[in-house]
């Protein structure tokens, strides 16, 4: 337990921000105009917080090849479980996001067998914004 992948970053835009809302149907105006924003008393512009899952996904790929193997082919792209642990920090247009992924846990439940990743996402300044679990299913 506890191999990380490499942390993978990049940079989010308003651009990326108002097509995540429009894919989503998110219609409140702080995530896309900056006025209104303000007017909130919001310094600008924000990420919805459930982008984060969107642009910190899992680094599975890395994380298998980091132990010099690859991804199991049955080991499901889509989690069966999600814990997300917002931490109260906004993500803005310009902020560098990195993102982290280890492996928490492989467990057995019911003749299933389970792998939980923890995914750490912080921001340029190193400030946490959100960490989260995401359980997959691997018929291993």
């Amino acid at each position: 337990m506890g191999d990380s992948a490499p942390a993978s970053s990049r940079e989010v835009t308003d651009v990326e921000i108002a097509e995540y809302c429009r894919t989503a149907r998110y219609e409140n105006l702080v995530y896309t105009n900056q006025p209104a924003a303000q007017e909130t008393g919001l310094p600008g512009i924000i990420a919805p917080p459930a982008m984060i899952l969107a642009i910190a996904r899992p680094q599975l790929a890395d994380l298998a090849a980091g132990r010099g193997c690859q991804l199991p082919a049955a080991l499901s792209h889509n989690p069966t479980a999600l814990a997300i642990r917002y931490q109260g920090v906004f993500v803005r247009p310009g902020d560098i996001i990195a993102a982290q992924t280890r492996l928490a846990s492989k467990e057995e439940r019911e003749g299933n067998f389970y792998l939980t990743f923890t995914v750490e996402v912080h921001n340029q300044d190193g400030q946490l914004v959100a960490e989260y679990d995401a359980e997959y299913l691997w018929d291993g």
